[in-house]
């Protein structure tokens, strides 16, 4: 038996023949359920013989987005991230305070002033500025500014 999304289903409907979906409507199984349709293996190998066209069903692949050049690679993010984790940890281990909403917003503020946030380099792609990211560590600033054992790479908080 094998199970496939309703909605992978209905993407490749151009690509097969007239009569493809009834077909999977009529030998679907039981177990098939909300959004999901279970056919027997034999069916759908002759399903996908019997209905296949001559213009093949694409083939998509997902692939990130570079990481761009500017920023740090990403095996130095991830060293950085676990840096940052195992610092936050020891301060919480520690008895520090939690960074306030006001110190939140206030070293928010001074990356949106600064040259180094993705936001404000027009240079790069929309995807990436829209992340908030600190060009120099990579972090995630709404997220670092939080933490009360991080510092600005650069200094100014």
């Amino acid at each position: 038996m094998r199970c496939f999304d309703q909605k992978a289903i209905e993407s490749v409907i151009p690509f097969r023949k007239e009569g493809y979906l009834e077909e999977i409507e009529r030998c679907k199984l039981p177990q098939s359920h909300d959004g999901t349709i279970c056919l027997d293996n034999a069916e759908v190998e002759r399903i996908q013989k019997t209905y296949r066209t001559e213009q093949h069903t694409p083939h998509v692949q997902i692939i990130p987005p570079p990481v761009p050049s500017n920023m740090p690679s990403a095996i130095q993010m991830a060293k950085n991230l676990a840096t940052a984790v195992t610092e936050e940890a020891q301060a919480v281990l520690h008895g520090e305070e939690p960074v306030t909403q006001e110190e939140v917003d206030r070293r928010i503020g001074i990356c949106n002033g600064c040259p180094n946030f993705t936001k404000n380099n027009t240079s790069l792609p929309e995807h990436v500025r829209k992340q908030e990211r600190c060009t120099l560590c990579g972090c995630f600033m709404a997220y670092k500014s939080r933490l009360r054992s991080q510092h600005c790479p650069d200094g100014k908080w």
